[in-house]
């Protein structure tokens, strides 16, 4: 290898291993400044997991850029045995999978479960599925709520709770007319809006009559 070949593979060494730098501290800094990770301990355990994921490019990195200079031999079929030991490590992993399977099968058997083996399979990877995605799917309701709280504080900020039968609370009324208001625009929604306005104000009469004390009526 000539001097000019090791210049070159130094500098792309280098321009390669920095800009892989730059990219991962650049994504986690803004991973870290984003409010990512709940705990101390989950964004330290983030942050060993990003030094080590460097620690591998790096080695990965210079391996690669070697490679650019060495002349390169042709590829020899791998020997019969080295062939059957990779298949044989596939399978191990493989049976050791499907045994892992049928033990957790017979556990809930033996807790008195009496689903199938698949739909046992079924419900364990649902139950994954939902824990992972359950901060996601509790911003989602938050989200949801947001907006609908809003809408009841502006709609109903100047009713008088206090005229509410003793048997009703504010959040039961807030849900029965949420639930019948929302029931009636989805079922008239083909009408114009003046006729769905009418219509609601109508079936408001009708709460009233059923939500208030007969002396304020």
């Amino acid at each position: 290898m000539g001097e000019p070949n090791k210049k070159q593979l130094r500098f792309a060494r280098k321009l390669l291993c920095g800009v892989f730098l730059a990219v991962l501290a650049g994504l986690f800094g803004y991973w870290w400044y984003a409010g990512g990770g709940e705990t101390c301990a989950g964004r330290y355990s983030a942050a060993v997991s990003v030094v080590l994921f460097g620690a591998v490019g790096l080695r990965f990195l210079a391996g690669w850029t070697e490679s650019w200079f060495v002349p390169q031999s042709p590829l020899q079929p791998l020997p019969k045995q080295e062939r059957r030991t990779g298949l044989w490590v596939f399978f191990c992993f493989l049976l050791a999978d499907i045994a892992m399977l049928v033990l957790v099968y017979l556990l809930r058997q033996a807790a008195g479960s009496q689903d199938s083996f698949l739909q046992g399979l079924y419900d364990f990877l649902s139950e994954l599925a939902q824990e992972k995605n359950a901060p996601l799917r509790a911003q989602l309701e938050n989200g949801h709520k947001q907006p609908m709280l809003l809408a009841q504080k502006l709609l109903f900020k100047n009713v008088n709770w206090g005229k509410l039968k003793l048997q009703l609370t504010p959040a039961t009324a807030l849900q029965m007319v949420g639930y019948l208001s929302t029931g009636l625009i989805q079922e008239k929604a083909h009408q114009p809006p003046e006729q769905i306005l009418k219509q609601l104000s109508q079936m408001f009469s009708l709460l009233r009559l059923a939500f208030y004390r007969e002396e304020y009526l």
